[in-house]
């Protein structure tokens, strides 16, 4: 049997579930990796290679066959045993790809027709967010809105996509994309705020009813998680090493401290920061006079608006903190106080959380994923 389709032009063994890319075109995910549409791939290259498969013995003996097709025929067996052996613990489909791939030709006959159609892994509304809650712990809380399910769309997913914030743009990026629920740190309801739906709440929520697409938001709880939170999660993409937790909320630590990977100074440390986060930091410097440190080597963060917990960070006696937001009275508390500020942006310092908890739910439900990025410069 050969496979017509170049097998080096997927990312089968070279893909990246984590960040969700391509490595080898570094681009998003093709639709052929594991994780990303895999059971799709797998029947479709199943059905064309059982149909090659039976129409290339027909054709000739296998030791008259040209050197080209045996070579595209290792190449395809290599491909499709990576497909199988991710998909063999969930499908008996791959069973039948090793078989076919193992067993010497003309012992296996499979009827291409009997074959499954090309479908996509299906979990319950309610099972999904039942998982989310039991993982994120949200019921131990007490938040500025509701954590959870906030519109209900279609009883059932098949693709999530998720984001930081759930605004017009995104819901609409999110259609385009197919989206059957959106996963976010940032939904809706929160408190204090206007409780009518009117306005532009109304458009966003129209938008989800009309194209029964499901929201699930969490906040508090994604921040916090000591896997899977904003804080552990942008700690790793800085590749800072956590030592400690600085504060409480609801009994969970509302940021982490730790060290750089080395000794930084400010100008340093933003560009590594930027690169990091493509985006460029505001930073302010603390007087060397009030104890700042020349070079930077511990560090206190707190992802999204938390430029108030720099109090926290002064008593943990770190060399800089790190969050998204400023305010005025931020700048001089920092250049009294010795600790240097990292203003690194709010919606920057918060995409992480969501992708790494959508990942580990399409892994688990076998669900295509994508992240959208709505920029925004604060």
């Amino acid at each position: 049997a050969f496979y017509r389709t170049d097998i080096n032009a997927c990312c089968i063994n070279a893909h990246d579930r984590r960040r969700g890319m391509c490595n080898d075109i570094g681009k998003a995910r093709c639709g052929k990796c594991p994780g990303q549409g895999g059971w799709l791939a797998a029947t479709r290259q199943l059905r064309e290679l059982v149909v090659l498969h039976d129409d290339d013995r027909q054709e000739k003996p296998a030791g008259n066959r040209p050197r080209e097709k045996t070579q595209r025929s290792r190449e395809a067996v290599d491909g499709l045993r990576s497909i199988a052996w991710f998909h063999c613990k969930r499908s008996a489909l791959a069973f039948i790809v090793i078989i076919l791939c193992l067993a010497p030709e003309g012992e296996v006959s499979i009827d291409a027709h009997s074959l499954p159609e090309d479908r996509s892994m299906a979990v319950s509304l309610t099972e999904l967010q039942s998982t989310i809650s039991s993982l994120l712990r949200t019921e131990q809380f007490k938040d500025y809105a509701p954590n959870g399910l906030q519109v209900e769309g279609k009883p059932t997913i098949e693709k999530i996509v998720s984001g930081v914030t759930a605004s017009r743009a995104f819901i609409e990026a999110a259609i385009d994309a197919g989206a059957d629920a959106l996963l976010v740190h940032h939904g809706y309801f929160w408190r204090g705020e206007e409780q009518t739906i009117v306005g532009i709440k109304r458009k966003r929520i129209e938008l989800l009813l009309n194209n029964q697409i499901s929201l699930l938001a969490y906040h508090l709880p994604l921040d916090a998680h000591a896997e899977l939170g904003n804080n552990v999660q942008l700690g790793r993409r800085l590749g800072l090493e956590q030592t400690g937790e600085m504060g409480r909320h609801s009994n969970h630590p509302i940021g982490l401290t730790g060290r750089l990977p080395r000794p930084m100074s400010c100008a340093e440390l933003a560009a590594h920061i930027g690169d990091c986060l493509g985006r460029d930091p505001l930073i302010i410097e603390a007087r060397l006079s009030a104890g700042g440190a020349s070079q930077i080597e511990s560090i206190a963060w707190c992802t999204g608006a938390a430029q108030s917990y720099i109090d926290l960070a002064v008593q943990a006696g770190v060399d800089a903190y790190l969050t998204g937001e400023i305010s005025e009275p931020t700048v001089h508390i920092a250049r009294e106080s010795g600790v240097h500020f990292i203003s690194a942006g709010h919606h920057a310092t918060e995409r992480y959380g969501v992708q790494a908890l959508a990942a580990v739910l399409a892994d688990k439900f076998d669900l295509a994923h994508q992240f959208i990025d709505i920029d925004n410069p604060v």
